[in-house]
């Protein structure tokens, strides 16, 4: 099931990231999965 809900946000919004900090990464992709759990709730 997790592998279900990762590969549906990289589908939606890719799989690059902007940032070059591994921190910002970090929050980067939660706020990727943070907006689909809206998108879908």
């Amino acid at each position: 099931m997790k592998e279900l809900g990762r590969s549906a946000v990289k589908r939606m919004s890719g799989e690059h990231v902007a940032a070059t900090k591994t921190e910002n990464m970090m929050q980067e992709n939660i706020l990727k999965f943070n907006f689909y759990n809206m998108m879908i709730n």
